[in-house]
């Protein structure tokens, strides 16, 4: 594990690396061992999650996602119309010919 690695990994884990899947654990405990400049990070890491914690969450106002799918609907252009594939009042014959493959002529092939 480089330090990118362990940057990473405490990124997507958080700062108690009790909670860090097994491999990766014993890999950032043996860099702390060798680098203890590594602790630092830990250290902003658990800062940061007290700081983020210590705030009071963020509500969106009421009816926000309503507006958000109505401009959405309003400001997509209609698909185009397309024929159907055919149904099953189709005569079975037809249907069958529809989805024969086609034969390919070989350059000289009659």
């Amino acid at each position: 594990m480089q330090r990118l690695d362990f940057q990473d990994a405490l990124d997507r884990f958080g700062a108690d690396l009790g909670r860090w899947p097994a491999p990766e654990r014993a890999l950032a405990a043996a860099m702390l061992r060798e680098d203890p400049s590594l602790g630092e990070l830990v250290a902003e890491a658990r800062r940061l999650k007290a700081l983020v914690a210590s705030t009071a969450p963020v509500r969106a106002p009421a009816g926000l996602a309503d507006r958000i799918v109505s401009l959405a609907a309003a400001s997509t252009p209609p698909l185009p119309r397309v024929a159907s594939p055919p149904t099953a009042d189709a005569q079975p014959r037809e249907r069958l010919r529809a989805a024969e493959p086609q034969k390919v002529r070989r350059p000289g092939e009659r």
